[in-house]
Order: C-alpha cells, then sequence, then structure tokens
C-alpha cells in the first residue's frame, strides 16, 4: 500500500500548480497564451535525462504517434489556461474530472465497448459533479460558467493524447516517450515565434517580467516535473486503476488550499465564498471524487 504516496503526492503537487496558474494568469499577466508558452519552453530541461536512461528514436509508426501526442497534449494546455484565466481554480479542477466521460465515449464509439453498471454509475457522480461545480449562485439568480466550454474542449484533446500516450508507452519504455513529448512541446513553443503576433504578445509580457514573476514561472514548472516523476513512481509499483483513483485528491487538495488562501489574502485569489456557492462547489468536488473512484475501483 506504500504507492499511497507517491500517488496522493503527484496530486498534491499538481493541486499546487493548478492554484499557482490561476494567480498568475488573473494577476500578473495578460495573456495566458504567453504563460502557457512560457512553461512549454521551460519543458527543455528534460532533455538533461537523456544520459541516465536509454534514449532513442522509436521505428516511425510509433515516432509519429509520439509527436501526435506531444502536439495534442501541446494544443491542449491552451484553453486550459484560458479557462483558469476566466474561472475559479476550485471549479476549473472540478471539471478536470470530466475527462473519464470522454474515455469512455470514446471506447463506445471506436470498439464498441458496453458500459457495465459501474461505468453508468461512475458517468452519473461525474456529470453531476460537473453540472453542480459549474453553477454560481448570484443575486439574480443562477448562471452557469462560460469557461466550462474552454475546458471540455481541453479535456477532450487531453483524452485523445492520453490514449495514444498509453498505447506507446506499452511499447516504448515510459521515460523515453516522456522526453519525447516534452521535446515536440518545446518544439510547438519554438514555432509559435513564426507568428509576429506571437512574438510582440511575447516581447510586451516579457518587459513586464520581474524576478518575483520569472521565479514563480520557475517553481510552477518545477512542481509540474515533481508531480511527473512521483505519479511515474506510482505507476510503477502500484496498479494503474488504483493509481489513477487517488485522482479525487487533486479536486480536494484544490478546494483546500483554494480556500485557505482565499480566506487570508483575497487579493491573491478570489473564490466565492457564501454559503450557496461553497455547498455547490464542495458537492461537485465530492461526486467528482466518488465518480473517479467509482470509474477505477469497480
Amino acid at each position: 500500500m506504500w504507492w499511497l504516496i507517491p500517488a496522493v503526492s503527484a496530486n498534491f503537487f499538481w493541486s499546487i500548480t493548478n492554484v499557482i496558474d490561476k494567480y498568475i494568469v488573473a494577476n500578473r499577466v495578460k495573456n495566458p497564451y504567453i504563460f502557457m508558452s512560457w512553461l512549454w519552453l521551460l519543458t527543455i530541461v528534460f532533455v538533461l535525462l537523456i544520459p541516465f536512461v536509454n534514449f532513442y528514436v522509436p521505428e516511425a509508426k510509433l515516432f509519429f504517434w509520439l509527436v501526435a501526442a506531444g502536439v495534442i497534449c501541446f494544443l491542449a494546455s491552451f484553453p486550459y489556461i484560458k479557462a483558469m484565466q476566466m474561472e475559479e481554480v476550485t471549479r476549473i479542477n472540478i471539471w478536470w474530472n470530466i475527462m473519464p466521460i470522454f474515455s469512455l465515449v470514446i471506447a463506445w464509439l471506436t470498439i464498441g465497448q458496453k458500459l457495465n453498471l459501474g461505468q453508468l454509475l461512475a458517468l452519473f457522480l461525474l456529470l453531476t459533479g460537473a453540472i453542480l461545480g459549474g453553477i454560481h449562485i448570484r443575486r439574480g439568480g443562477i448562471a452557469f460558467s462560460k469557461a466550462v466550454w474552454w475546458l471540455i474542449f481541453s479535456c477532450f484533446l487531453y483524452t485523445i493524447y492520453a490514449v495514444i500516450f498509453s498505447f506507446v508507452s506499452r511499447l516504448v519504455p515510459f521515460v523515453v516517450a516522456l522526453i519525447w513529448i516534452n521535446i515536440v512541446g518545446f518544439t510547438c513553443a519554438l514555432l509559435l515565434f513564426l507568428s509576429k503576433k506571437f512574438r510582440n504578445d511575447f516581447m510586451m509580457e516579457w518587459k513586464t517580467v520581474d524576478s518575483k514573476l520569472f521565479g514563480t514561472v520557475l517553481l510552477v514548472s518545477m512542481l509540474e516535473h515533481v508531480a511527473q516523476f512521483f505519479n511515474v513512481w506510482a505507476l510503477s509499483v502500484g496498479l494503474a486503476a488504483l493509481v489513477y483513483a487517488m485522482e479525487g485528491f487533486q479536486a480536494i487538495f484544490v478546494f483546500v488550499i483554494a480556500m485557505v488562501v482565499s480566506f487570508f489574502k483575497p487579493l491573491l485569489l478570489k473564490e466565492e465564498m457564501d454559503r450557496g456557492n461553497l455547498f455547490l462547489k464542495l458537492a461537485g468536488v465530492l461526486f467528482m471524487a466518488g465518480g473517479v473512484a467509482v470509474l477505477n475501483l469497480w
């Protein structure tokens, strides 16, 4: 059972990166896409792992799928960060758990997989959690978040990436595949500089970077890599289904961290903390965590 330590640790570090992502795009940068490009450029540090692993270029077919996965992962990150700028981080993390819904739909459409009772129950819990997490209670009534469509698109792309990466990592060592994914993402970020508009926006944002922001971006990148390390460690020593069942902890960690920061430092992180919205967000977190657990453990 000691695989629980790295599994839960991975979700803890990812939850911290989510909260810091929100702080940066809400308070420090105007263009969230430029911030995301910074993070992708920093993934070049993965090449430092090459001397320590049996790194190689896979055969043409597998290499094609690795490149495809890297490009899709790169594209998926941009609607995610746009949604993060528009919405509270607690709600973003609730919706993040809708990816299993797309996995079930893709399996049904492509291989005709029929849903069993556990999957139907998980689907109900996930959809209920997503709906609850997207509702804002306001004086004039209730409203549904506009950011949800950005995150749905991001989750759809990330699901495709996950399916491809899962297939490739069965034939290519996990670490080798991860290095290639990040090399592809870094290359895609470099290609953005072919756009004159992107270069202008990049320079405008770069002029506002001070030592504090630069250090914060480096911290986000470092924590992301630490989370990936713990996740790979957990998958190497524990059953994948059990490891993925722990993903519900990420939404819980984000909820707790965001509530604490918002309460003591409301200028850093704004969250709706009235009774009605707190209830909806907490209910959404619990339904989502339950749905992820049922899907992986049933």
